[in-house]
């Protein structure tokens, strides 16, 4: 069954993920080793050194709070858009079949919808399925600047009937400026 701390990992990811997200002349979606993003919630998230992980490389997007790895994300970039491939949390490797897609090729574009589903076990009953939608534009403004940013709906289900909603607020010349999550906080990128 996946549990809480997995559908956590998972809405961590797709919360931030959109924060590796910077210029489109430097790619749409860079995962260059270095890129380093904090967050108003004390996490920082850096890529570190891509690796070879079940016959698939992968880039390494690491979640750091308090100076302590929480979690390590496996991503999968090709030209059909960004995939999540797994995650590392205590020590334990989740790893999903079919690959979960976090973002479709490059452009997003207000009413673009994707979905996608992943399977932790061969016989497919421990799934996350995800369904992504770019929703509008809103301003925001918060100690990074002042933006004009894509609203990005995530949902997030489990098999074992845990869901939730998150709100990424997207800037492709920047990234994830804000995240609003399901109970209603805000973190906003500060650098």
């Amino acid at each position: 069954m996946i549990s809480k701390r997995i559908l956590f990992s998972a809405v961590t990811l797709l919360s931030s993920l959109a924060g590796t997200v910077l210029a489109q002349g430097q790619a749409y979606f860079p995962n260059t080793l270095g890129l380093t993003w904090r967050f108003s919630n004390g996490e920082t998230q850096k890529f570190i050194q891509p690796d070879t992980i079940k016959g698939v490389k992968v880039s390494i997007l690491m979640h750091n709070v308090g100076g302590q790895i929480v979690q390590l994300d496996y991503l999968e970039y090709g030209k059909d858009g960004v995939f999540l491939r797994g995650s590392k949390v205590a020590g334990k490797i989740t790893w999903y079949e079919p690959r979960i897609m976090i973002y479709p090729p490059a452009p997003l574009t207000a009413g673009l919808q994707w979905q996608s589903a992943g399977a932790t076990d061969k016989e497919k009953k421990n799934t996350l399925q995800y369904i992504g939608r770019v929703v509008g534009q809103e301003p925001v403004e918060n100690e990074a600047g002042r933006f004009n940013a894509f609203v990005i709906r995530s949902d997030i289900t489990t098999s074992s009937g845990a869901a939730t909603t998150v709100y990424t607020y997207f800037v492709p010349t920047r990234g994830t400026v804000r995240i609003t999550t399901g109970d209603g906080s805000q973190v906003n990128l500060l650098k």
